[in-house]
């Protein structure tokens, strides 16, 4: 009884502790050895937890397990977590050599490399070294496996991507297909198509660009500095050479007399472009950026052009085109959901910056918002016994609250009820009280869990959407790598959409995505630049 107590209400909690290195005791909850023997290792069965996926009837493991040592093996010996030979898992692990390292599938065809496997494993014989068809069916076999643990994943919800008309052509054309369903999915494209923060930037540089070198530019630079000065005829004349295209002709500078207006000109261009530069290292910076940051970032750096603006007359023409392409994406994130809902389950948020910032009229259907979908939450994905479970568990809560240090935070205020409505969970999260920004969002939920349950299924689908695109277009670029010459025979999409699906799954833990992105607190409060 008490492994299913465990299983159902503490499996998080369970597989932490058998993380741990000093664990002396054996896993006894069914379910945790049942996955262990299909070949996962504790810290993948954590993270689909974490995820929300369920360990039953998850199929085998498409992938051999490497050596963990967090994993809580008390075995020293240097093949602690090598699994026993067999001609299974040896085929397995070739396979993932392949796909991991971009290997050509006719790899396994080359004489000297049949040749050496014999040496590494004297008894291993020649029919037991598959070759290039028996690779591909085995790549696609796992491909498949791995595909039934991806669905259990992936939930119609929200998706990053650019601002291309072809992803709005596409999100319109799902939307149709969803609709069409019995019953009706209510899709609506505008709150589901999530603007890729980096694009948004990237389009309001552009326009910068485009104001700096248009053909008119001296004529709005006119208009824009009304003091008669030696100065500015200067700067306008050497406007109208077009700096920006000098600075590019870098190989043959030698021979390129710059002004010092065009000098000039170069460092406003420069200053102009750190305030998008220096808002984008602050979103890297974060463990997890969400979509809050992108709203706090869109304000961050629209209300620093525009005391640029005010502080810089001839400046305001250029700055201008940017500000109009941030407004335009910034008002459209009125009419989306996700930022709102974003904002108002990030505990050191809620609803704070909206009531500093928004007029009342939106606050007050922010919060009806939040109040319907909650309502939706508790229907269709909250469990009533999780609600009523919120009061019998509340005190067991204290131990894993003393280990993130946030007793006092996270349990203070009123206990749940029994029959706690929405609008009564809804007023307890609001009054919570003080969360500090350096609190990690996930953990300030793994907390309140029980306490907080619709806002908690809330959370969990909310906070993990994706603030931009560019991860999931770097791992698509990876497919240069596999696409080379050296792969002329992958003549199928399916084996292509295999390996590079795989490799990522293979390599997951050791992308870094924003590895030298990261930046100074320290320089992102720097109001002006060095002389």
């Amino acid at each position: 009884m008490l492994c299913l107590h465990i299983e159902k209400f503490h499996l998080l909690d369970y597989l932490d502790l058998a993380l741990q290195k000093d664990r002396d005791w054996l896993i006894q909850v069914k379910v945790v050895k049942d996955c262990i023997t299909n070949g996962y290792s504790l810290q993948e069965l954590k993270s689909l937890v974490d995820r929300g996926v369920g360990l039953k009837n998850l199929p085998p493991h498409p992938v051999i397990p490497t050596p963990n040592p967090g994993s809580g093996d008390t075995n020293d010996d240097h093949r602690s977590g090598t699994p026993p030979f067999s001609i299974a898992i040896f085929h397995k692990s070739l396979v993932n050599f392949i796909i991991a390292d971009d290997q050509s599938l006719q790899v396994v065809e080359c004489k000297e490399f049949r040749q050496l496997l014999p040496l590494l494993k004297s008894d291993l014989k020649e029919s037991d070294i598959p070759h290039h068809t028996k690779i591909k069916s085995s790549i696609i076999q796992v491909w498949k496996d791995y595909f039934v643990i991806l669905k259990t994943e992936l939930q119609v919800r929200h998706f990053s991507m650019d601002n291309a008309e072809n992803n709005t052509s596409m999100m319109d054309q799902l939307a149709d297909l969803l609709n069409k369903r019995e019953p009706p999915l209510k899709f609506v494209t505008k709150d589901r198509h999530i603007m890729c923060f980096a694009h948004i930037i990237n389009l309001c540089i552009q326009d910068i660009i485009s104001g700096f070198t248009a053909a008119d530019v001296a004529d709005d630079l006119t208009r824009a500095w009304h003091d008669d000065t030696e100065e500015k005829d200067k700067y306008i004349e050497a406007m109208r050479g077009n700096p920006l295209a000098l600075a590019h002709y870098t190989k043959e500078l030698a021979k390129v007399k710059i002004s010092d207006a065009e000098w000039t000109i170069l460092q406003d261009y420069e200053n102009i472009l750190k305030v998008p530069h220096k808002v984008q290292q602050w979103m890297s910076t974060e463990a997890r950026p969400t979509l809050s940051h992108v709203v706090l970032s869109f304000k961050l750096f629209m209300t620093a052009w525009e005391k640029m603006q005010q502080e810089n007359q001839h400046l305001a023409p250029f700055i201008e085109v940017g500000l109009i392409k941030a407004r335009h994406y910034y008002n459209c994130m009125d009419n989306m959901k996700a930022y709102i809902i974003s904002m108002l389950v990030d505990p050191f948020l809620q609803f704070h910056w909206i009531k500093m910032h928004w007029v009342q009229d939106w606050v007050v259907c922010a919060e009806e918002s939040m109040i319907t979908l909650m309502k939706e939450y508790r229907r269709l994905k909250v469990l009533e016994d999780a609600i009523t479970q919120s009061l019998s568990q509340f005190n067991s809560l204290n131990t894993l609250a003393q280990q993130f240090n946030i007793c006092n935070m996270a349990l203070g205020g009123p206990r749940p009820t029994e029959q706690q409505s929405v609008r009564e969970e809804y007023q307890l999260y609001i009054d919570s009280g003080y969360v500090p920004e350096t609190m990690d969002p996930l953990k300030f939920w793994e907390v309140n869990q029980m306490r907080f349950p619709m806002l908690f299924a809330i959370a969990m689908d909310y906070l993990p959407i994706q603030a931009s695109s560019v991860p999931c277009e770097r791992v698509f670029s990876l497919s240069a790598e596999t696409d080379t010459k050296k792969h002329n025979r992958i003549v199928y999409p399916i084996l292509m959409e295999a390996l590079q699906m795989l490799k990522y799954h293979l390599k997951q833990e050791r992308l870094d995505f924003m590895v030298n992105w990261t930046v100074s607190p320290e320089s992102l409060v720097e109001d002006e630049p060095e002389e």
